[in-house]
């Protein structure tokens, strides 16, 4: 099932079939070098600045996506959120926000990048990990859960795949 993965991924990323593949499809950070190693293709959410890198990836890049509105769009949205939970009666809720600010934040992020994803008839795909990966491939509903099956089969313990929307 790992050669599966590289199988997956070059038919998504046609690119890849001119890199050399890594040996060991398990090694997470392998595999991110050369999925990555000509464009910007899976893209690592910083907890602490969670839009930080929208203008590297290439799908938004080759689709002329404004990503400072949406960086702008998500950064609003994150203080919308924190601020409801700040006034009045919502107070006594805070610590409880707050023990859930890594979900709110991706969630607030992932829906944003979601909504641009469904407008170029792309998916979404999260890795699920301390700082989340993500990426965009196309629509296209046997791929993407080729895709899920291989990555989870090597990844689910440590960094399951979702698809989100």
């Amino acid at each position: 099932m790992k050669s599966e993965l590289f199988k997956t991924l070059k038919l998504i990323f046609p690119e890849l079939n001119q890199s050399t593949q890594p040996d060991d499809p398990s090694d997470f950070d392998a595999l991110l070098i050369w999925v990555n190693a000509t464009r910007q293709n899976i893209m690592k959410m910083d907890m602490d600045e969670p839009t930080e890198n929208l203008d590297m990836s290439y799908p938004l890049i080759k689709n002329k996506i404004n990503t400072d509105a949406l960086a702008e769009k998500i950064s609003d949205e994150i203080q919308e959120a924190y601020d409801h939970f700040q006034e009045g009666d919502h107070e006594q809720d805070l610590d409880h926000a707050y023990s859930y600010e890594d979900q709110m934040l991706q969630d607030i992020v992932f829906k944003n990048i979601n909504e641009v994803a469904d407008d170029l008839e792309m998916a979404l795909f999260v890795i699920q990990a301390e700082n989340p990966y993500w990426l965009l491939v196309p629509v296209d509903n046997e791929m993407n859960d080729q895709l899920l099956t291989v990555f989870n089969d090597i990844y689910d313990e440590e960094m399951p795949m979702i698809m989100i929307g």
